[in-house]
C-alpha cells in the first residue's frame, strides 16, 4: 500500500486594507520590488506596497512587505516543510 499526503502551506502577507492574504509560495512566479520600496521616482504605487508578487495564474497581489522578507519567509517554509 502507497500512502501519499500532500501538505498545503500558505504563508500569510499584508495587503494595502490591512488584510491577511494567503499565498503558496510553490505558486509565486516572481517577486518584483517596487519603486517605493527603494525611494525612486515615477511611483506606480502608493508608498505603503513594496513587493508586487506574479502567480502562476497570471494574477499578481502587492504587499506592504518587502520582496527581502518574503523571500525570507518562503526560505523558512521550503526548510521546514516535510520530507
Amino acid at each position: 500500500m502507497i500512502v501519499e499526503v500532500a501538505t498545503l502551506v500558505l504563508v500569510g502577507l499584508t495587503k494595502l486594507d490591512g488584510r491577511i492574504t494567503y499565498v503558496n509560495p510553490d505558486q509565486v512566479v516572481q517577486l518584483i520590488e517596487t519603486r517605493e520600496a527603494i525611494g525612486g521616482d515615477n511611483k506606480l504605487f502608493t508608498n505603503e506596497v513594496f513587493c508586487l508578487i506574479t502567480l502562476s495564474d497570471k494574477n499578481y497581489v502587492t504587499v506592504r512587505e518587502t520582496c527581502d522578507q518574503i523571500r525570507e519567509l518562503f526560505t523558512g517554509v521550503h526548510k521546514e516543510a516535510p520530507k
